[in-house]
């Protein structure tokens, strides 16, 4: 999950200038990114991954709600997670997550892990 601010930075990497410098985000953001696989350090610069293009797509605006698909890194187990982040907010709330996993609160926001294995799912 990320924040409207994070989020303002992916589009910034996202939608790059020809003729423009390379676009300069907050380090903080630029790591949490990476972490979370949107983007890659390649060579120096930041280029958008498929996950961060999929991210892009799906959007973040005040009062958004969208769903997660969740599936264990280890197991056949898999599910959904149905999340809400006001303008204001800066990390989503959960609305409700499928039988089967669980939310773990990090410093991020919610993470999610499987209750069978107590792995963190990939979303």
């Amino acid at each position: 999950m990320i924040t409207h601010e994070e989020f303002a930075s992916l589009l910034l990497i996202g939608t790059p200038s020809t003729y423009s410098p390379p676009t300069a985000i907050p380090p903080e953001h630029s790591s949490r990114l990476i972490a979370l696989g949107y983007l890659a350090d390649i060579q120096g610069k930041l280029r958008m991954t498929t996950p961060g293009r999929k991210r892009l797509a799906a959007g973040i605006q005040p009062s958004d709600q969208w769903i997660e698909k969740l599936r264990c890194s280890s197991c056949t187990n898999t599910g959904t997670v149905s999340l809400s982040q006001s303008g204001g907010d800066e990390t989503p709330k959960v609305l409700s997550i499928s039988d089967g996993f669980k939310v773990v609160q990090t410093e991020y926001g919610p993470d999610f892990h499987c209750n069978a294995c107590n792995l963190p799912a990939l979303s």
